[in-house]
């Protein structure tokens, strides 16, 4: 008799393993609550060493360790917010001084000078496939330099990227046309086509930089679409056989 009962107290057992324990916990969050003394009894191996620490002191770097990265992703969420800032202030005066432009050569001008000094390129090029309305502008190098003849290495440029910049890292061979050997200085850089209204695209806007990091996929392809736009609305009166 003694011994069919120890066999079935033995068969009633039940093996608590970690699952069971897990899901115990699960459904009752609040044990620990109301068990607190539970908490100072557990050990944890401390993640920087072989001491163990207390569920409560793992809890406390755990938080700590998710705070340190909450503070840097937002640190990063606000530098690139500053930036942003600034780039926008630059292109709305670029935007100002291009507007108050009355020929052909004061817009390039313009161009050169505040792309190199607010946008701290090393260097901008611009070039025109299309003849100018005045003959006199014929004189300007950005339009004399191809002569209205398109390189063949810029075409595919003209015709496969929609209209939209690209980065020089993928662009070697256009950055070199325009740039010549100055463009085996360059870290990175950005080609944009110009455009006017109708989107028939009759020039290149170039701009290269020894920063590796400043003129990358990071800056922005929307911000240098808005100068590629700006440009080209500004410049396409100027240009035979373009409506605006």
């Amino acid at each position: 008799m003694s011994d069919s009962n120890s066999t079935e107290t033995a068969s009633e057992k039940v093996i608590v393993d970690g699952t069971t324990v897990l899901d115990y916990l699960r459904k009752n969050p609040d044990f620990f609550a109301e068990h607190p003394d539970i908490l100072e009894q557990l050990d944890i191996p401390h993640p920087c060493g072989d001491n163990t620490i207390s569920l409560i002191e793992r809890q406390v770097l755990a938080l700590r360790e998710q705070l340190l990265q909450q503070r840097q992703q937002f640190d990063g969420l606000m530098g690139n917010a500053r930036k942003n800032e600034i780039l926008n202030q630059q292109l709305h005066k670029l935007t100002l001084q291009l507007i108050d432009c009355t020929s052909l050569d004061e817009i390039f001008s313009v161009l050169y000078v505040r792309l190199t000094e607010d946008f701290m390129a090393d260097a901008v090029q611009i070039r025109i496939f299309l003849a100018p309305r005045c003959t006199a502008d014929w004189k300007l190098h950005e339009l004399s330099d191809w002569d209205g003849v398109i390189p063949e290495v810029i075409k595919p440029l003209i015709d496969n990227t929609g209209g939209e910049p690209v980065c020089m890292q993928i662009r070697v061979a256009q950055m070199t046309c325009l740039f010549g050997e100055q463009a085996t200085t360059f870290g990175s850089g950005m080609l944009m086509p110009l455009k006017g209204k109708n989107g028939h695209i009759f020039g290149l806007l170039g701009i290269g930089s020894r920063d590796p990091e400043r003129f990358r996929h990071t800056l922005g392809t929307i911000f240098m679409s808005q100068l590629g736009e700006i440009a080209g609305c500004i410049i396409s009166p100027y240009i035979a056989d373009i409506q605006g």
